[in-house]
């Protein structure tokens, strides 16, 4: 009688998609011999293809705008929230703000993403302030 093994490998492919184009914003795959938008294949360690940006690009959207659009969405205002940030990443072939704040009255922190083109939110999520974050208010 003759046994044979098989080995099942598992291959995880995370993605962020812009909800508005369609188009990648972001991708990660811990498969070697997966590739890259532009063709070329990755080595052995899972990749994150998401970038700062650095540079002072222009976009189509202002920080403010985008700030503006995630506390609308938010129902909130500038000055009732604390520790209002925002960052431009280039993730994918496009750029998002990255805005997060906090919301002391509710116990809430609003993170999200917004696209730098068209102002379109193409994530968001709250989740609880902790016990120390709130009482750092």
């Amino acid at each position: 009688m003759r046994l044979v093994s098989q080995r099942q490998t598992i291959i995880r492919f995370e993605y962020t998609i812009d909800g508005l184009s369609g188009s990648i914003l972001k991708y990660k795959s811990d498969h070697s011999m997966s590739k890259d938008v532009d063709g070329a294949q990755k080595g052995g360690e899972p990749k994150d293809e998401t970038q700062s940006s650095e540079s002072k690009d222009e976009t189509a959207v202002s920080k403010e705008t985008a700030q503006t659009t995630a506390l609308n969405h938010a129902g909130l205002d500038e000055g009732s929230v604390t520790n209002l940030k925002t960052e431009l990443k280039t993730e994918g072939d496009g750029k998002v703000y990255n805005i997060s704040f906090d919301y002391a009255a509710s116990g809430l922190r609003y993170k999200y993403a917004v696209n730098a083109d068209s102002g379109a939110i193409v994530v968001y999520t709250t989740e609880y302030l902790t016990e120390a974050t709130a009482a750092a208010q």
